[in-house]
């Protein structure tokens, strides 16, 4: 069996779901605390929308979010594990009210990525308390607000742009349901573990071989159709197609598991028909943003393609194995004492910036504003001595490093950021400025 292993780069691939989404309410709502100690939501101005009345709130994905109402009598305790506590969550809407009763556990995603993307995904959801022989999982589509009920056996929730959805059956195979129906549509045949999902229409999938391992991965299309690639090319299980680009595998004999920097391996990019558009010829690829994409070559420097495979600019520096950060058209690389630059994709300067004890500077947001980090510790890559901070793209710092107690910074979105500070924690504006605090209550 050949594959990848990498399954965080799916969230890179996610879109809009188009006309089949509902349309979201504009005002962006945010969880917190109040005086009762209970959680409600909050706008962006500091004042609760929804009254506080829960016992958790997670942040608002489309127009639904999971809360928390513990049944009467029950108290958590401080050093219970999170698979411990009851099956006492729910859904509700923008207006507060409850559309699926708490009496469920929901996962919505891993290290901070949300299963689907967070408007356009899924949640995944069970029953822990049920006898662990009977347990079967269901899926909540957040852009249809279609709830499967608890049928299936597995739910894989790193879902796509696609209406279907990876679903195991009782078989220990894998096929593809309808997210907004929950018909079975691709029936379970496929090999179970961590399937890929369709992205513009194509899948890779692999059949499960006389060993219990996966056969060489292919391409089919929403139909479960063959999509044919050429003799000695084999799709990428996990890599979904973005912008019109699908990455494939020229193996080389006996290579067994994909490691990187296995320059035995090359990897290249097909369009979503199966055509090669850019040979086999380096030894990591990841997916393409905004039209462009991080690529290392064998000798083992990294660079940025175009859709059409010309390299735009060559040797990024990168501090870990995946790749330079790459955000919004721009990554930044340090490029003295106390010193960072961001780099466009043309291997232009966008803007160099100089800050005592500069450790790090992240590319732009949306809003192109990028948060850098400062460290007083002279310990590399110890963020819990980081201070965070944000500067525009012209250079001029927006908030001064503070210790906001976050692994990567406050990240910003909608404007707000949830930082702790101390024994407090609540949200701060893109300026620094606190907008609603709260003590942090264990």
């Amino acid at each position: 069996m050949k594959r990848l292993m990498l399954v965080w780069v799916m969230m890179l691939c996610l879109v809009p779901l188009g006309g089949w989404a509902e349309e979201e309410t504009s005002e962006p709502l945010f969880p917190a605390m109040g005086e009762n100690e209970k959680w409600g939501y909050i706008n962006r101005s500091g004042e609760f929308v929804i009254a506080p009345q829960f016992d958790c709130a997670e942040e608002f994905r489309g127009n639904y979010a999971v809360v928390t109402i513990y049944p009467d009598g029950y108290t958590p305790s401080e050093d219970m594990n999170w698979t411990d506590r009851p099956d006492c969550q729910g859904i509700i809407d923008r207006s507060g009210s409850i559309v699926l009763e708490p009496t469920y556990s929901f996962d919505s995603g891993y290290d901070g990525r949300f299963y689907g993307g967070k408007d356009t995904g899924i949640w995944r959801v069970n029953r822990w308390r049920e006898d662990e022989d009977a347990q079967r999982e269901g899926f909540f589509d957040i852009p249809s607000g279609y709830f499967s009920g608890l049928i299936w056996q597995s739910i894989w929730g790193w879902c796509s742009d696609s209406r279907l959805i990876p679903v195991m059956d009782d078989t220990y195979r894998t096929g593809y349901a309808d997210r907004t129906t929950g018909e079975l549509v691709i029936p379970c045949q496929f090999y179970s573990t961590d399937p890929s999902t369709f992205h513009e229409g194509v899948a890779a999938v692999a059949y499960e071989d006389e060993e219990g391992e996966a056969s060489d991965f292919f391409l089919i299309d929403e139909t479960g159709t063959n999509i044919p690639l050429p003799e000695g090319i084999s799709a990428v299980q996990y890599e979904g197609a973005c912008e019109g680009r699908v990455i494939i595998a020229q193996y080389a004999e006996n290579s067994g598991y994909v490691m990187v920097d296995n320059v035995d391996d090359l990897y290249g990019y097909a369009d979503p028909q199966g055509n090669i558009v850019i040979p086999p010829q380096f030894i990591y690829a990841n997916p393409f943003q905004d039209g462009f994409a991080v690529v290392r070559f064998p000798e083992g420097d990294w660079a940025c393609i175009d859709l059409d495979g010309q390299v735009l600019v060559r040797g990024l520096q990168a501090d870990h194995w995946s790749g330079p950060d790459f955000q919004n058209g721009m990554y930044a690389c340090k490029t003295g004492d106390q010193e960072f630059s961001l780099i466009d994709m043309q291997g232009q300067t966008v803007m160099t910036f100089t800050y005592e004890n500069l450790v790090k500077l992240y590319p732009p947001d949306e809003d192109g504003i990028c948060l850098f980090a400062t460290d007083t510790s002279g310990i590399d890559n110890v963020w819990w001595d980081r201070q965070y901070g944000s500067v525009d793209l012209t250079g001029r710092v927006i908030a001064e490093p503070e210790p906001f107690g976050n692994s990567s910074g406050p990240e910003y979105e909608n404007g707000l950021a949830f930082v702790r500070m101390g024994d407090r924690c609540g949200y701060i504006d893109e300026e620094g400025r606190e907008v609603y605090f709260w003590d942090d209550v264990e």
